[in-house]
């Protein structure tokens, strides 16, 4: 009598609502990550919280500006239009683009970032986390993108994909020619790493913002669950609930919800 095949181990399906939430949090942990030990900021204290806050109480999240730009602070809005890119592609190109003529360099790769970073998070947001070689589809969605991106910042994003897309990614320094180095290293760990934050900040040495990006990125990818479970227990329950009720407003604003009661669980009830 013959024996009877293994059962295939499927990966849960992550909610929106997860990912929502693992990419705030994976930003937040990521933004204060700076190596053992590391000492994260109850949201009252924390400057980036307070950014977020601000822009979600708003009837409409507003769009990013390039003063003190920082890759984590328009991270609502990336989220709430994670599945528009025309959206997201127009408002940078109608708001961000006529400021070139202040600083050209500047603001190229801070608008380049916005728009990596953004169709990224739309390719992890709808993809399973369990994908087979996910690193050329990854390639080949932001390669498709290009076409929408203004010139200038095309020209900047393609040596980007072109590395990510090689076999010299896998491993290994960013190349010092390859701008835009932070956002480079933050996909490549992303996808090197896609089980464990940890591992993904852990495994090479590297400074703000990129530990964020990352967070932002697994986050959205693998939602709570790749996040160590010591770190979201190391956060104060008055965070974890901000940041819960921040990622629940998310989902409502995103779903055209917004203005229903809070009747149904949406977040996890381990958070």
């Amino acid at each position: 009598m013959g024996l009877s095949p293994l059962p295939i181990k499927t990966m849960p399906i992550i909610s929106i609502a997860d990912r929502l939430l693992g990419s705030l949090m994976g930003t937040y942990l990521g933004h204060s990550y700076a190596d053992q030990p590391w000492d994260c900021p109850d949201t009252k204290d924390s400057l980036l919280y307070q950014s977020w806050l601000d822009d979600t109480q708003q009837n409409i999240i507003p769009g990013p500006t390039l003063a003190d730009f920082s890759p984590a602070v328009p991270l609502p809005w990336l989220l709430s239009h994670h599945d528009n890119g025309r959206t997201r592609h127009n408002w940078l190109i109608h708001n961000l683009a006529p400021l070139h003529s202040t600083d050209p360099g500047l603001v190229t790769e801070a608008v380049g970032v916005l728009y990596i970073l953004g169709d990224s998070l739309e390719w992890l947001m709808q993809c399973p986390q369990s994908v087979q070689h996910p690193r050329p589809l990854l390639c080949n969605h932001l390669q498709h993108q290009l076409s929408a991106y203004p010139t200038d910042v095309s020209a900047q994003v393609t040596p980007l994909i072109e590395w990510l897309a090689s076999e010299s990614s896998l491993t290994g320094p960013v190349p010092p020619d390859i701008p835009m180095a932070a956002t480079a290293l933050a996909l490549r760990q992303c996808l090197n790493y896609r089980e464990n934050l940890a591992l993904a900040l852990k495994s090479e040495p590297m400074s703000q913002p990129t530990p964020a990006m990352i967070g932002c990125l697994l986050g959205a990818w693998g939602g709570t669950a790749v996040i160590p479970t010591p770190w979201k227990i190391t956060l104060p329950p008055e965070s974890r609930k901000a940041l819960s009720y921040m990622a629940e407003h998310l989902y409502r604003n995103w779903a055209g919800i917004i203005g229903v009661a809070g009747t149904c669980e949406t977040l996890p009830p381990d958070l």
